[in-house]
C-alpha cells in the first residue's frame, strides 16, 4: 500500500474516532437527557471497525494505537468537561435557592412548603432536583429522606442546605440563621473561586504575550544583527 493510502486510511480513522459524540455518561452527568443509540452510532462503530480491520490487514498496525488513544483522550475529556459544566451550574443556582428558601421560610412556610414555592423559582440542576423531590413529598414521601437524596444528585454543594433544612424537619433547629449561616459561606466560597481565577489570569496571559513578544524580539534584534555580520563577512571575503 501506497504512503498516500496509509495517509488517507490514518485520517479517515481518526475522523471517525473523534467525531463529537455524547455518550451516556457525559450526558447524564451535564444533567441532559441520554441519547438513544441511532443508526448513526450503529455505522460510526462499523466503520470504525472496518478500518481498524483494514489496518491489520494491510499492515497498518500503528494506525490502532494512535485510533484507541484518540477515542480515550475523546471520552476522558468530555467526562471531565460535563463534570466542571455540572458542578459550574449547581454552584451558580444553589445561591439563588438558598435565598429564596431563607424568604419563604420568613414569610412562615414550613420546610415541605417552602420546597414546593422555591422548586418551581429556581433554575438548572438545583431547580430540576428540587422540582423532582416536591414533586415526591406531595405524592407522600418524607420530606426529610427527599432531602436528604439531594446530596448524591448535586454534589457536596448542597450539603450545607440539605442540612439545615433536615435539623429543622426531625429536630426543629431554627432555620433562619441556618440558612443565613449557609448563605453567607455560599458568598465566601464564590468569591474565593473568583479571586483563585483572576489570578490565574497573569499566567495564561504569559504565553501568548511570550508568542508575540519573542519573534518581534527576534526579528527586530537578532536578524538586524546576524544580516549586518553577514553582510561584513561578505565585503571582507570579496
Amino acid at each position: 500500500m501506497t504512503t498516500v493510502a496509509r495517509l488517507v486510511m490514518l485520517v479517515a480513522v481518526f475522523a471517525a474516532a473523534w467525531r463529537p459524540a455524547v455518550p451516556g455518561r457525559v450526558a447524564a452527568l451535564a444533567g441532559r437527557p441520554v441519547p438513544a443509540p441511532g443508526h448513526g452510532d450503529d455505522r460510526r462503530v462499523a466503520v470504525l471497525a472496518a478500518l481498524s480491520a483494514g489496518s491489520v490487514v494491510f499492515g497498518l498496525v500503528p494506525v490502532a494505537a494512535p485510533v484507541v488513544v484518540a477515542a480515550m483522550l475523546r471520552r476522558r475529556h468530555g467526562v471531565h468537561a460535563a463534570v466542571r459544566h455540572r458542578r459550574r451550574a449547581v454552584d451558580a443556582s444553589l445561591a439563588g435557592a438558598v435565598d429564596l428558601f431563607r424568604l419563604a421560610v420568613g414569610a412562615g412556610l414550613t420546610v415541605s412548603e417552602a420546597l414546593a414555592a422555591v422548586a418551581p423559582r429556581t433554575d438548572g440542576p438545583v431547580g430540576d432536583a428540587l422540582r423532582e423531590a416536591a414533586g415526591r413529598v406531595g405524592a407522600g414521601r418524607p420530606v426529610d429522606g427527599e432531602l436528604e437524596a439531594l446530596v448524591p444528585a448535586l454534589g457536596e454543594a448542597a450539603r450545607p442546605l440539605v442540612g439545615a433544612l433536615v435539623s429543622s424537619v426531625r429536630y426543629g433547629a431554627p432555620l433562619g440563621p441556618a440558612l443565613e449561616r449557609v448563605a453567607d459561606d455560599l458568598r465566601d466560597d464564590r468569591r474565593r473561586r473568583a479571586e483563585a481565577r483572576a489570578r490565574r489570569v497573569p499566567v495564561l496571559l504569559l504565553f501568548p504575550l511570550m508568542a508575540c513578544i519573542v519573534p518581534a524580539f527576534v526579528a527586530l534584534t537578532v536578524v538586524p544583527l546576524v544580516a549586518s555580520g553577514l553582510g561584513s563577512l561578505g565585503v571582507r571575503g570579496g
